[in-house]
């Protein structure tokens, strides 16, 4: 796995790459400088070595040709070696070279020759001593190119050079991981505060940072926080009236279709009666639940408020049943229930009734626009000190992981408000219960496991 490295190691490897390739271009630049300097100081002197040749010969030539006079060329010898600063002067008879620093120095038996060392230290001159058409010899004249003096002084200057750059470095990188390691991740840290503060509604007040870029970050992000107070505010007026339209359409549904009913009759039929009496009924049954919708959606907190009772579970479930007839007769829903007889436990059968339309509901419509007849099953078991409520359906089952279903707003149908089963998470919660989802439904669709305990627990808010 590729680690993401640290502000302080990134820190490291650029100031340790900018050193060498620094170095490494001083060196460079050493190099070329020396060459080009070596190369000039070797021209300046072959032409030292060359001017005064011609002078030097004719003050030669006179100890040749008079013998009285030969122990004079010594002399001039020395004369010139001190004059120039030669490393070394010599006549020699022959076409061999007396010394074996230039082995690859060929020469003219006629004119003067420059040669430079293996090394390319020392420059030597070769002229011939000629009079009157006769040959006396070869002149050899031998100089170093550059002294011993300055080659030391280079490699001074250079170390100094070095060490100026190290230091130079050295003080670029503390500079800098202070300020990427301390300033930089505490101004980082301010600016957290700030947005946790603003997002919490808390005071914290962020004056000053050192950075300009800072600035305009918190000036960006302050323009962030405005835009997200705005859409949160109107998210929660939107999910307020979501919430309520989402939760009483199915009991007032019933209501309208027992209205509907009522009207067909005129009020003189003999069954005008019956069906005022189950518009009546139907008033009983779900207007209270309407109420207690709304009483719990308009808390302004939106919590989910349970009034535990001792009742039978699989009554609610029945009764939750019976308040999706209508929905299930129009799709055609097969519906089937596996319970026992009864089942008592405490827990807010209004509130369970919700849950259990929403599970109902979520697997109709996963079916819906498929060529499957629906199919939905309610189970009910008890295990120990709990009960396994289980609702499987025939559908496409789950496109997304579980717990993003249940997130508010999160929904994968075209027209829903992704309210559904994060209400009915939020209610299975509030019992001390827990509600999970899966593709292993037997009837080979989606399936929700909920599990509550039974016992006097009480529930809370959620």
């Amino acid at each position: 796995m590729i680690r993401t490295p640290t502000l302080r190691q990134r820190v490291n490897q650029i100031s340790v790459v900018a050193f060498l390739a620094s170095a490494t271009l001083l060196l460079a630049g050493f190099v070329i400088y020396s060459t080009l300097k070596h190369s000039m100081a070797a021209r300046e002197v072959e032409r030292d070595l060359t001017k005064s040749v011609g002078q030097q010969i004719e003050q030669l030539v006179p100890s040749f040709l008079l013998p009285e006079q030969r122990s004079g060329v010594e002399l001039l010898l020395d004369k010139y070696r001190r004059d120039e600063g030669l490393s070394d002067i010599q006549i020699i008879s022959d076409a061999k070279l007396a010394s074996s620093d230039f082995p690859k120095c060929n020469f003219d038996l006629n004119n003067s020759t420059t040669c430079q060392s293996a090394n390319g230290k020392k420059t030597l001159v070769i002229v011939p001593i000629i009079e009157s058409g006769t040959a006396f010899g070869w002149l050899v004249k031998e100089k170093s190119n550059i002294s011993s003096v300055a080659t030391r002084d280079l490699f001074q200057m250079f170390g100094v050079f070095i060490l100026v750059l190290a230091l130079t470095f050295v003080a670029i990188y503390i500079s800098t991981a202070r300020l990427l390691s301390r300033t930089m991740p505490q101004a980082l840290d301010d600016i957290v505060t700030w947005i946790e503060a603003d997002l919490t509604e808390k005071s914290c007040s962020l004056e000053r940072l050192p950075f300009k870029e800072l600035e305009d970050l918190k000036d960006k992000v302050s323009e962030v926080l405005e835009r997200h107070h705005k859409e949160r505010d109107q998210a929660i007026v939107g999910q307020l009236t979501s919430g309520i339209m989402h939760d009483i359409k199915t009991p007032l549904q019933s209501v309208i279709a027992a209205l509907h009913l009522t009207e067909r009759f005129a009020p003189e039929h003999s069954k005008r009666l019956s069906r005022l009496e189950n518009l009546v009924e139907m008033c009983k049954v779900n207007l209270p639940i309407i109420g207690r919708i709304i009483e719990t959606t308009l808390d302004g907190s939106r919590q989910i408020h349970i009034s535990r009772e001792k009742a039978d579970l699989v009554e609610t479930i029945h009764s939750a049943v019976n308040l999706n007839r209508d929905l299930l007769a129009l799709r055609k829903v097969m519906i089937e229930i596996q319970a026992p007889e009864s089942l008592h436990m405490e827990h807010d059968p209004i509130q369970l009734s919700r849950v259990i339309t929403n599970l109902v509901k979520n697997g109709v419509e996963a079916v819906n626009g498929t060529e499957r007849l629906p199919r939905v099953s309610i189970s009910l078991t008890k295990h120990e000190n709990n009960v396994l409520l289980a609702v499987d359906d025939n559908g496409p089952g789950i496109k997304t992981s579980s717990a993003k279903m249940f997130r508010a707003f999160r929904s994968s149908k075209v027209h829903g408000s992704g309210l559904g089963l994060h209400i009915t998470r939020k209610i299975i919660e509030a019992h001390n219960g827990s509600v999970v989802a899966s593709n292993t439904s037997p009837l080979g669709g989606a399936r929700f496991e909920v599990r509550m305990p039974i016992g006097s627990e009480q529930g809370g808010l959620v």
